[in-house]
């Protein structure tokens, strides 16, 4: 392996530009998309705080994903326990919804790595997502039944969505 000193001076000072030119954009990337991210992540708690739980069901867990470090995405949400079936669940959240001016985009079969099936709804506002995700079978795995989430950057929406 060649020491660095034994390069030449040219290759030795491009190299000391290109992790300048590297440190720069990292530390501008967090600086703005951060704040950015900081902006939706406000704006994912007020709408969460807003949207109200299918009544009777019991928060398991909750989520806040959310980073300075980690721009351009942050989610909130939880996991709830209900003996409700699938249709009241997204009933409600199809009418809690819609009642904000979200708009339904999908819905679509899943299947977990402990093999229950579900659904999984999505919706949009902007270019904010909401997903609702379904098990049919609560199983001692995760013990919630259903979980709801807010996301910026991590799931598509937007004008075509």
């Amino acid at each position: 392996m060649q020491k660095l000193s034994n390069l030449p001076k040219w290759v030795r000072q491009l190299g000391v530009v290109g992790l300048a030119f590297v440190l720069f954009w990292l530390i501008v990337d967090i600086a703005v998309d951060g704040s950015l991210t900081t902006k939706y992540h406000q704006q994912l708690l007020q709408e969460f705080r807003l949207i109200q739980p299918l009544p009777g069901s019991v928060v398991v867990k909750t989520i806040d994903a959310y980073s300075r470090l980690t721009p351009g995405k942050t989610g909130v949400g939880a996991d709830y326990a209900t003996n409700a079936a699938y249709p009241a669940i997204y009933q409600h959240y199809d009418q809690e919804l819609s009642s904000k001016r979200w708009r339904f985009v999908e819905e679509h079969p899943t299947k977990s790595m402990y093999g229950d099936v579900g659904m999984e709804r999505r919706y949009c506002k902007g270019p904010v997502s909401a997903t609702l995700e379904y098990r049919e079978q609560r199983g001692e795995q995760n013990g919630w039944t259903y979980a709801f989430n807010l996301s910026w950057g991590m799931v598509r929406c937007g004008p075509s969505q």
